[in-house]
């Protein structure tokens, strides 16, 4: 996003972005490279599904994790997975598809608990606050509050979450605000009343993406001595190389 862009930043970035780009200056110039983000939409979704994935993808690389769900859809036999098919899979038949012992309490528990009536209907979800929501659903073994908190942006599309836990976060914070350390999630909890409130979840999505942006492998800078020393010493190489075969000859 250019300069001139921001002339008339209101009309080519939502709200959310403009207010960010006005409270944290430190955060501007990485929008301007990033370009506007927009928050997923809330769509349909079935609860149980959506945290057996969760659970699935914890502590893995996306690539590993989506290979071992497309392993269990299929042993399941269903691509939206259900409280029966989560509580009728054996440890033994989880540990085949690449599922740890962990992760398959995990299901269990989590399937037990959808037996039970613990969890909230859609129209319930609706209705209760974030800190509600992750207090109802961290209970479950293998449920955390980051679990949570990824629901509530990226399944419910709600504005107002912030991972203070996340490490991808804490480190785009610290990159983006040059800090020494990466801060600590009280100090986000501050920084975040002060710049970035009520736009917290749209600010985790730059943070996330300035996380990985510094990943990526950057070209080797050679000082301009070095380069001028090594080209000398080609030169004088080079040189020697002449008189050797002048002399042969």
């Amino acid at each position: 996003m250019t300069q001139a862009k921001y002339a008339s930043i209101d009309l080519v970035v939502p709200a959310a972005v403009q207010a960010l780009v006005q409270s944290d200056k430190k955060l501007k110039p990485w929008i301007e490279k990033i370009g506007a983000l927009a928050l997923p939409k809330r769509q349909p979704f079935a609860l149980v599904d959506a945290l057996a994935r969760s659970i699935l993808f914890q502590q893995l690389h996306g690539k590993a994790a989506e290979t071992i769900v497309r392993r269990l859809e299929a042993l399941a036999g269903e691509t939206v997975f259900s409280a029966g098919a989560l509580a009728r899979l054996s440890a033994a038949e989880y540990r085949g598809v690449g599922v740890s012992g962990n992760k398959a309490k995990a299901l269990h528990s989590l399937a037990d608990v959808a037996f039970s009536g613990g969890l909230p209907g859609p129209r319930q979800l609706a209705k209760f606050d974030n800190s509600e929501l992750i207090k109802m659903l961290t209970p479950i073994h293998g449920i955390g509050a980051w679990t949570v908190q990824m629901l509530l942006i990226f399944r419910m599309g709600r504005g107002d979450v912030w991972p203070v836990d996340d490490f991808g976060v804490r480190k785009g914070v610290q990159i983006a605000h040059k800090m020494l350390d990466m801060p600590t999630p009280k100090e986000l909890v501050a920084l975040a009343e002060k710049l970035w409130a009520p736009h917290l979840s749209l600010a985790a999505l730059y943070f996330w993406r300035i996380a990985d942006l510094s990943k990526l492998p950057k070209a080797a800078k050679v000082p301009a001595k070095a380069v001028a020393k090594l080209a000398a010493k080609a030169g004088a190489t080079k040189k020697m190389t002449a008189k050797k075969r002048a002399v042969a000859v």
